[in-house]
């Protein structure tokens, strides 16, 4: 089922300076066409006066003096030569226009960008739209239209529903008008396809389905379900795009316009009020999760200046503790490798957090073999509750020693998840990244390994800042492939910032040193003499330094 949206341009009245268009989601509402859509690209239209009392009030309805409305709802015939037909277009003035914040997305947004960004900042900030990246507008575009005929959502359909559920890890669909209406033909209607990355304080929904210049506004939908609106691509602070996309919830989008306006009192009926209280107090059960059904397990490591993941590779009980194995980047413990120490932090998808010292055992001794190990005792109730979570993907060793499991095999096209903390370093459960094994890089005589040895799995998952160390695993076995280690960086001539690829992630094969954890695991002696011939082999490294060639900088 692909959900409608439609494509909107906006003009300023008094002068005629247009906007770039972006889009919304057609909604039956009180027997009218209503278009949910972002606010934030409106703002540079607005006076700051305007701009002022909505921040002051959390709504607003906007003035039908300000701006007039260049509404285009379209029907996508699906592969044909035509662009997509105009079902019906309205020039929007004297109507209904609510716009409102949502409370909950704009603590959550503010906890992760930066902190410095007050409420407090002067008029001409006010222009800046990640001020309003938790604001919607919900405008009239139509009245005597009729729904039925374009199989339009109600909104009773959203304010009712309990069925919605957002999982981590699902797939998705993103439906959008990017470029405005200049290039239907090409960008009318387009799809593009993703999974739930994160799913933050039952709010913001993260997505790595793509998101082009003008996708604001659009849907997040499963096969059955309306799940979010979009509200923007995700930026680093050079300007590069990310990959990943924010956008609101649908049910935290109707909660906050309903409480917002009071429409519970004066607009709907009893039927979506009850309703409505319902779908709230089953929402946790709803977006709920179990963690063990993606893969292992991802803690966060803090070093003195960086911070990246590791992935529970094993656990060893005794009878009063348990001894956690991680494995990691020696890129990301190295600044902690003077006292031997680093912070190790364990986050669950209910966000609970546990803090523990982890001790370095290991660390490679070359740039290619980029590999640590990282050892944390802890309580048994912890070791055991890691296990409930990990036991889908471990195999037991013994009665008290359980390790991954991983394959000796990689095959390219292979559907793969990147699960790590990456993006914001903050407090959150792990993001995951769709993608799909783009290579394998083998060599044919390996130091210390048989031949044809893959060295290197190249993917097309998500990779960035804090990604290091974290997992690449199967998405049909949820077995583990191997360590993240980087992303691709380009230098450019004359170009300051290097030219970022986030979806060209390089990866460490398990099979190169989940055997030496496992005699580290069962006690054997000279366990890590395999790792210290691997990071003397130059044939690898020259594969990892990408042939030598300076042009290419592939560490983060």
């Amino acid at each position: 089922m692909e959900c409608s949206t439609c494509s909107i341009n906006f003009e300023r009245i008094k002068d005629s300076v247009k906007t770039d268009a972006w889009s919304g989601i057609p909604i039956e509402f009180e027997n009218d066409i209503f278009c949910l859509t972002a606010f934030s690209p409106l703002v540079d239209l607005l006076p700051c006066g305007f701009l002022n009392n909505l921040r002051e009030q959390n709504r607003g309805i906007l003035p039908a003096n300000l701006l007039s409305f260049d509404v285009n709802v379209l029907r996508d015939d699906g592969d044909t030569p035509d662009k997509p037909k105009i079902m019906f277009r309205r020039l929007v003035g004297f109507n209904t226009s609510y716009i409102w914040k949502s409370s909950n997305l704009h603590t959550v947004m503010k906890n992760l960008v930066d902190p410095t960004t007050v409420e407090s900042e002067p008029c001409c900030d006010l222009h800046n739209p990640l001020q309003f990246h938790s604001w919607f507008l919900f405008i009239k575009i139509g009245s005597n239209i009729p729904g039925h005929q374009y199989n339009f959502m109600k909104f009773s359909q959203l304010a009712t529903s309990n069925t919605t559920t957002v999982k981590k890890g699902m797939s998705i669909f993103s439906s959008a008008y990017p470029f405005g209406r200049s290039h239907l033909s090409v960008f009318g209607a387009c799809l593009s396809k993703g999974v739930i990355s994160n799913f933050l304080k039952r709010s913001l929904i993260i997505t790595d389905a793509r998101c082009l210049p003008g996708s604001e506004g659009g849907a997040i939908y499963s096969t059955h379900d309306l799940l979010g609106v979009i509200v923007s691509p995700i930026a680093l602070e050079s300007g590069q795009q990310t990959g990943f996309t924010a956008a609101c919830y649908i049910g935290e989008v109707v909660r906050s316009f309903i409480k917002s306006f009071g429409l519970n009192e004066h607009y709907l009926t009893s039927q979506y009020t009850s309703a409505l209280g319902a779908t709230m107090n089953s929402f946790s059960k709803a977006a709920g999760v179990k963690e063990s059904d993606f893969g292992p397990q991802i803690i966060k490591i803090n070093s003195t200046s960086i911070w990246g993941s590791g992935v529970v590779a094993g656990l060893k009980f005794d009878e009063n503790t348990c001894r956690v194995f991680i494995i990691t980047c020696q890129h990301v413990i190295k600044d902690g490798t003077a006292n031997g120490k680093v912070s190790c932090t364990f986050f669950s998808e209910k966000d609970h957090e546990i803090s523990l010292q982890g001790h370095v055992c290991y660390q490679a001794r070359s740039m290619w073999f980029d590999f640590a190990i990282v050892t944390v005792d802890c309580k048994v109730s912890i070791g055991s509750h890691l296990l409930d979570l990990s036991r889908p993907v471990m195999k037991k060793l013994n009665k008290l020693c359980f390790m991954l499991l991983f394959p000796t095999s990689y095959h390219k096209g292979d559907e793969v998840f990147v699960k790590a903390h990456t993006l914001f370093d903050d407090f959150q459960p792990p993001f995951l990244s769709s993608g799909v094994i783009s290579k394998v890089v083998r060599i044919t005589k390996l130091t210390a390994s048989s031949e044809n040895t893959p060295i290197l799995i190249h993917t097309t998952s998500i990779v960035l800042n804090g990604s290091s160390g974290g997992a690449l695993f199967s998405k049909q076995s949820f077995q583990l492939l191997g360590l993240v280690v980087c992303n691709v960086q380009e230098v450019l001539d004359g170009v300051s910032t290097p030219l970022l690829y986030s979806n060209v992630s390089f990866v460490l094969p398990a099979a190169l040193f989940m055997p030496a954890v496992y005699s580290f695991m069962t006690d054997h002696k000279h366990w890590s003499s395999k790792l210290d011939l691997l990071s003397q082999d130059n044939v690898a490294a020259g594969h990892w330094v990408l042939g030598g060639v300076n042009t290419l900088n592939s560490k983060l």
